[in-house]
């Protein structure tokens, strides 16, 4: 294992050392053949990680199949906010970027993980960063739960399959979630488990939180005893907002397009709260919710709203493509970006239709919606802070 063979500081170095090579494009083979590394299939895994990460720091001790799994910075600094407390047990600590996280809302952190590389990995981050009230416990929780005296609130992250046709509550996790409960309840009523976001047969009594990240739908979080607020929530970021209450399955009325069109953030979607958002005159364009793809609302004023993942500006509609190409040429389009459920084999061909002669450099969008096309311009931040 890499700290059996180096220190903090050395397996940085040789890390680096690495990853400037690859960065150069040497091979693996060539690599070692120069460095003669100690311990080379991880420190180049390692290497490799850190190159590819976006969502995290990149100096992290991590795996490419840590990096996989590793929890969104942005996420893990939100979560902690709503977890702060004096004693916070987290079970599964993987890597720790969810640990440093909790080390900076909690007086202390009880951080355990089945898999001793991650702890010895964790510890190390936590130690570049200069981390001091974390305790490190490499064990299986279910045994080491019950040794433990105090804790305000357990977070979990369980282990599970990489890819599973549908997870089960009982039956998908380690540890399994209803033994754990049942464990982690002698500590302490206020439990927090992080789940796939497409889970469904939930506990009652719990709230879920949906989370999505720049628009796209990041993680659920369920929450017991008196972390419950709602019965579902959803949480926005990087705009920090939230938003709470009951899921519904009702939705306003249908409407041709309106002045404005804005994809409704997925999260809000999963846990049926668009009636929360939806404004006096905002319509549904759609009779349904597709799980694959945002909900289309339209309206007469600029909606604001942080829960919506883009506003368009409608410059004309038509189910026919020639009267919507018509505006193209004098708006100075050169790309589109079309929005539809078509086939991938079938969008370029769609979108290269609606391409086919222009010249100019603006973006605009066509949403295809049943039989409807409908040209938009994106409304961007600047502009809706000159209106």
């Amino acid at each position: 294992m890499l700290f059996e063979s180096y220190n903090q500081k050395d397996a940085d170095q040789m890390i680096q050392q690495v990853q400037d090579r690859l960065d150069r494009g040497k091979l693996p083979e060539a690599i070692f053949a120069e460095l003669r590394p100690d311990e080379f299939e991880e420190v180049l895994s390692i290497a490799k990680a850190r190159a590819k990460s976006k969502k995290t720091a990149k100096d992290y001790f991590m795996l490419e199949d840590d990096l996989r799994f590793a929890t969104n910075e942005l996420v893990a600094d939100w979560r902690a906010q709503r977890l702060k407390c004096d004693t916070l047990v987290e079970v599964g600590c993987g890597i720790g970027i969810q640990t440093i996280a909790f080390s900076k809302t909690c007086k202390k952190v009880i951080a355990i993980d089945i898999d001793a590389r991650k702890v010895a990995y964790a510890k190390a981050n936590a130690e570049k960063r200069g981390i001091t009230n974390v305790e490190f416990i490499a064990g299986d929780a279910i045994k080491v739960l019950p040794t433990l005296k105090h804790a305000d609130n357990v977070f979990l992250d369980p282990g599970r399959p990489a890819s599973e046709h549908e997870r089960n509550f009982d039956t998908s996790f380690s540890p399994p979630l209803p033994d754990f409960i049942t464990i982690a309840q002698k500590l302490t009523k206020n439990i927090a488990i992080e789940l796939p976001p497409q889970m469904k047969d939930l506990p009652a009594e719990t709230e879920r939180e949906y989370t999505s990240v720049d628009g796209e739908l990041n993680r659920l979080t369920i929450y017991l005893g008196k972390l419950v607020k709602h019965e579902v929530s959803v949480t926005v970021l990087p705009a920090r907002q939230y938003i709470g209450g009951s899921a519904s399955l009702q939705f306003p009325e249908k409407s041709r397009a309106l002045k404005y069109l804005a994809e409704i953030d997925p999260a809000i979607t999963k846990a049926g709260l668009l009636h929360k958002i939806v404004d006096k005159g905002t319509y549904s364009l759609q009779n349904q919710i597709y799980f694959d793809t945002p909900d289309i609302m339209t309206t007469m004023d600029e909606p604001t709203s942080p829960f919506y993942k883009a506003v368009y500006r409608v410059v004309t509609s038509s189910p026919s493509m020639e009267e919507i190409k018509k505006p193209l040429k004098r708006e100075r389009v050169g790309k589109l970006v079309l929005h539809s459920n078509v086939k991938p084999e079938e969008y370029w061909t769609l979108r290269k239709k609606f391409e086919e002669g222009l010249e100019g450099k603006r973006t605009f969008h066509v949403f295809q919606l049943g039989k409807e096309f409908i040209l938009c311009k994106k409304v961007t931040k600047q502009e809706t802070a000159e209106n």
